[in-house]
């Protein structure tokens, strides 16, 4: 039975790599809601992986985090430290747990026999990504069946998500997609530090992994004239060799920053002259909607989530088409009047609709629902 009453609740979250965020896309969607249900009176403690070294502090922003060791390894380090968290919600039985990563849905089987209640966050279709050998794909095809199954709720970040659910599980999920930033960065620029100057670089965010499509980014932007530089953000502790393949291209145009986080990190979009996605992978993209938030033109790969999140703000090329890439990318760089236009447009679609405190407002409908 749902809470009615507008009491604080107790909220477990798990799944990810934890807060401050400084890996992907879940992780900021959990610092960002978890602080504001925490300033809404709420207590949310936020599950993190034990620190290999430094320090372990006891909250951020108000939410509590609490840790757990992990198998640092591609396949277990986010199955193994959520184990821990779940059994910890068994014990302590919050009056909901929230578990991101559809990788981690058996373990809503536990949670579901301790009669606490679970929401499941799920981000695309997992079993797509290149990274997955035979055995992963199939195990995360039956992760996708269990989270449909044993969710109290499921909560999909974009609707051809929802619709894909919906149409292979008979589930659609609670719509709820990320928020972005459309305030100005603080503090110093990073850009002298980077060698890079204001509208002089085209701009890529994201993990370096083969879904991601990077290689093909790189090789449209060697093919194209431009004296703009390619600046990418973003690495994988799980891709080394394919991390060490795209570091090998002779392009000096082409720079590679590593990670990049917080103001530092939107002072990079702001001033980016152009955003690319190759990615052929995505729910909605945290660094796409950063991108628009900034007020920054986008180019994206013609995936139907890309062309959801972007809608008429930007530019897409036809779905993997690496000719197609070169000609509108191309195109942009020699037409500076329409990416200002699109830049504009893409700030406003973003305050529009994607905003954190929305999103927030969503999470909380959610937990009362199925809080106990």
């Amino acid at each position: 039975m749902g809470v009615l009453m507008d009491r604080p609740l107790r909220i477990a979250i798990c799944g990810t790599y934890g807060i401050p965020a400084r890996y992907g896309g879940f992780e900021t969607c959990v610092e960002e809601t978890a602080t504001r249900l925490a300033r809404r009176g709420h207590r949310v403690e936020v599950f993190c992986p034990r620190p290999l070294g430094g320090t372990a502090p006891a909250q951020h922003r108000g939410v509590h985090l609490r840790y757990n060791p992990s198998v640092r390894t591609k396949h277990l380090a986010t199955l193994t430290q959520t184990a821990l968290a779940v059994a910890k919600c068994v014990r302590e039985r919050p009056n909901v747990a929230h578990v991101y990563i559809v990788g981690n849905a058996p373990l809503l089987a536990l949670l579901r026999a301790a009669r606490v209640p679970c929401v499941v966050s799920v981000d695309g279709m997992e079993w797509r990504r290149a990274k997955w050998g035979t055995g992963a794909k199939a195990y995360m095809r039956l992760c996708e069946r269990l989270a449909a199954s044993l969710a109290g709720e499921l909560i999909v970040d974009s609707q051809v998500v929802s619709d894909y659910y919906a149409s292979r599980y008979g589930r659609p999920g609670e719509y709820a997609p990320y928020g972005t930033f459309t305030d100005a960065p603080r503090g110093p620029s990073p850009l002298d530090r980077f060698g890079l100057r204001p509208r002089g670089y085209v701009l890529f965010v994201g993990r370096l992994t083969p879904e991601k499509n990077v290689h093909q980014l790189v090789a449209a932007f060697e093919a194209v004239e431009t004296d703009l530089q390619l600046a990418i953000v973003g690495d994988d502790p799980f891709s080394r060799d394919y991390v060490a393949a795209l570091k090998r291209n002779r392009d000096p145009r082409v720079c590679f920053l590593g990670y990049v986080y917080g103001d530092e990190a939107l002072h990079l979009f702001a001033s980016a002259y152009l955003y690319v996605t190759a990615s052929g992978l995505e729910g909605t993209s945290p660094a796409l909607l950063t991108a628009m938030g900034q007020g920054c033109c986008a180019l994206v790969n013609g995936i139907a989530e890309n062309r959801e999140t972007l809608g008429e703000a930007g530019r897409a090329y036809s779905e993997n088409d690496l000719s197609d890439l070169k000609r509108q990318l191309q195109f942009l760089l020699d037409r500076p009047d329409v990416v200002a236009r699109y830049g504009r447009l893409a700030r406003l679609r973003a305050q529009q609709a994607y905003d954190w405190d929305l999103v927030t407002d969503t999470l909380e409908r959610v937990y009362r629902r199925v809080a106990r």
